[in-house]
């Protein structure tokens, strides 16, 4: 994350969670990566000006990944209070895009940061090594049934 995005008047930031029905999710080691001492984070990153959050999860993956994935679904937008890091008492919107977890994963080049590892969704909500928002934003996918 950087700067806030003038559009909105808040960090906005567009993320895919690769995912599959055993609440398995594919994250980012970040490594030297990491802003705000993070060790994982998502897939995805800043909604620059006048660039919509489908356009900003594209470029992201494009840039991190090399490629886009054939299914990315929208599944909403959620907004959250920083409560920690550099961006502490900002606001966060998220557009949250779910895709499976794809094929050869292992052997996927990362263009952005460490690696790719497997988590499980309950080893993320309270695990301090993420974003305050990313646990926050797991939570509440977790409670509407978005994920396991």
């Amino acid at each position: 994350m950087a700067k806030l995005n003038n559009t909105v008047g808040k960090i906005e930031v567009s993320v895919v969670i690769f995912c599959d029905k055993l609440g398995n999710v594919i994250v980012q080691k970040r490594g030297k990566k990491s802003r705000n001492n993070e060790k994982y984070a998502l897939w995805g990153g800043m909604v620059k000006k006048r660039e919509t959050g489908d356009e900003a999860i594209k470029r992201e993956l494009t840039e991190e990944l090399g490629f886009i994935p054939k299914i990315l679904d929208k599944c909403g937008d959620h907004e959250f209070d920083i409560k920690e890091g550099k961006y502490k008492g900002e606001k966060i919107l998220f557009h949250v895009y779910l895709s499976p977890i794809p094929e050869g994963w292992k052997d996927s080049p990362v263009h952005e940061g460490e690696k790719m590892v497997m988590l499980k969704t309950t080893e993320i909500t309270n695990n301090p090594n993420f974003f305050q928002g990313d646990r926050d934003l797991f939570w509440q996918l977790i409670n509407e049934g978005k994920i396991s």
